[in-house]
């Protein structure tokens, strides 16, 4: 077990050290925090993707299903948090660890200005979102999600960019779900 931690810590610091000559080599115009915004967004599309291709293999499950079951929970976790921070500014939301990532702000950027449309949470709006995918994608009216997968990638995009570049902390929650995003976009254009 020790090798195994030696090897993912290596790991790791590869990965970081190869991020930070990357960036260097822009000139320092990239966010410090995108390279570990892409990492973690890429591995949740892939895993993601995993989850619903399996599911889909093995129980026959629309892999739209999967994910937007999925995109609830994380959307109803994110809302949870959201009020639970406007209520209790004492309260602190649980770190995730997720692969070796070191930069989990989810309060920051909950209680950021950016959190909320029309002091509306961006995460409630979130679970109207894959509530209504799952609905339609049920009454088989997938072509009416496809305008709305398209502005839940755009706002998703937006508000990473936000995230990386105003706020300046990284959600993992909020990263997960754009990456859900994207993949209901994919899944709905193929």
């Amino acid at each position: 077990m020790s090798s195994l931690s030696r090897h993912i810590r290596e790991h790791d610091a590869e990965r970081l050290a190869r991020s930070e000559r990357i960036r260097r080599a822009l000139g320092g115009r990239l966010p410090a925090l995108l390279p570990e915004y892409l990492n973690t967004l890429v591995g949740a599309l892939i895993g993601f993707w995993l989850l619903a291709e399996l599911l889909s293999w093995l129980l026959d499950v629309d892999p739209l299903y999967t994910i937007g079951a999925v995109g609830l929970l994380y959307s109803s976790q994110a809302t949870y948090y959201t009020l639970r921070l406007a209520a209790d500014p004492a309260f602190t939301v649980p770190k995730c660890a997720c692969a070796g990532r070191s930069h989990d702000d989810t309060e920051v950027a909950l209680r950021s200005p950016a959190s909320a449309v029309l002091k509306v949470p961006n995460a409630l709006l979130g679970c109207l979102w894959y509530a209504a995918l799952v609905a339609l994608v049920a009454t088989g009216n997938t072509r009416a999600t496809l305008p709305l997968a398209v502005v839940a990638v755009a706002a998703s995009a937006t508000l990473g960019v936000v995230m990386v570049t105003r706020v300046r902390a990284l959600c993992p929650i909020c990263i997960n779900t754009a990456a859900m995003n994207v993949l209901i976009l994919a899944y709905l254009m193929l």
